[in-house]
């Protein structure tokens, strides 16, 4: 495994770690992992390439982890699923990373769909 870059994600949500919700995760490599992998697309995407791929993918994006994301760019704030994006474009050597208030949760690591607040 390489390095972890400035960039990298951490180990686990700091939510989870002082706050307690859903600290068995952690626990759950599989599902670690494909929590992370929801986080990630397979390229570099800027705030600006969104309305373009909203109108080509009717705002579905596909992650690393398999499953789609929903990205709407209503109001004055850009949503992905129901994470609020706090910063966008932050240029990294290995990507670009935008800042969201809560974890994305795939359909199907919790036995019901939720979002943890961050």
């Amino acid at each position: 495994m390489p390095a972890p870059s400035p960039c990298s994600p951490p180990a686990t949500p700091r939510s989870w770690r002082f706050r307690g919700e859903h600290e068995g995760i952690a626990r759950e490599p599989e599902e670690l992992k494909d929590i992370l992998l929801y986080h990630v697309v397979d390229s570099a995407l800027h705030a600006d390439d969104l309305a373009d791929l909203m109108d080509q993918q009717d705002g579905m994006i596909a992650t690393l982890q398999g499953e789609d994301v929903m990205v709407d760019l209503a109001d004055d704030a850009t949503m992905i699923n129901q994470a609020t994006v706090t910063t966008a474009d932050i240029v990294c050597t290995n990507g670009v990373i935008h800042a969201i208030d809560s974890v994305l949760m795939p359909e199907g690591d919790l036995d019901e769909e939720e979002e943890v607040a961050a």
